[in-house]
């Protein structure tokens, strides 16, 4: 009799989970690269000559959540079997 799992496992749940991290940081890294590009940037650049907070927060914690992510997927195949 075979058995199916209903469930991941908790290493294959946490491979997912990295890859819907990983994914989400690329999305926001992404976002926040082509908001510092944006004319409401650019008019900020040139009166504050930085670029809008908004736009450097976005890019930055979509870097960290692409980290995260790629960490949870490499502890989650390292332990799998």
């Amino acid at each position: 009799m075979v058995v199916y799992k209903l469930f991941l496992a908790e290493d294959e749940m946490r491979t997912f989970a990295g890859f819907l991290l990983l994914l989400a940081g690329v999305v926001l890294l992404a976002w926040g690269i082509q908001s510092s590009d944006s004319i409401r940037t650019e008019i900020s650049r040139v009166v504050e000559s930085v670029p809008s907070d908004r736009a450097v927060w976005v890019a930055a914690g979509g870097a960290i959540l692409g980290l995260v992510g790629l960490g949870m997927i490499s502890t989650g195949r390292r332990h799998s079997h």
